[in-house]
């Protein structure tokens, strides 16, 4: 939604509930009301600090909806995962997960700091993940 003018506090009409809807398609927590509201105006600040917009003020300006506008496109052409870049991004992380996360849980297992049972799980899930990768593997061939 392009503006012409600054949008700010005390303001009401269509374009400031558009305004709504797009900050809770980016994961704003907003209402979409026709009030500008102080929980707009931080919820406006809030996105201007993700798109690192200075000063993040809360004043929906053109430089704002600008850089939403674009936030909101690239999100809309963002196209699901495919299988194998799923596969791909697990494999990757089992190795990880083995040879770095497990052995700081053992540190911290042996000082006292971790749950038994959460370095359980995380071992368990480990093997859990590499059988499901050999099987899918086996399945490709």
């Amino acid at each position: 939604m392009a503006i012409r003018n600054v949008l700010r506090p005390g303001m009401r009409g269509e374009v400031v509930k558009q305004l709504h809807k797009a900050l809770a398609e980016v994961g704003c927590n907003i209402d979409a009301s026709d009030a500008y509201t102080w929980v707009t105006a931080e919820a406006v600040a809030c996105a201007q600090r993700l798109l690192s917009i200075e000063p993040a003020d809360g004043l929906y300006s053109a430089e704002t909806s600008a850089k939403l506008n674009e936030l909101l496109k690239m999100r809309q052409a963002r196209q699901p995962l495919a299988e194998e870049q799923i596969t791909a991004s697990v494999s990757a992380m089992v190795p990880v997960i083995r040879n770095k996360l497990l052995p700081m849980m053992e540190l911290g297992l042996a000082a006292g700091t971790v749950d038994p049972s959460d370095y359980d799980v995380l071992k368990i899930g480990i093997v859990h993940l590499e059988h499901a990768l050999a099987a899918e593997a086996a399945a490709r061939k």
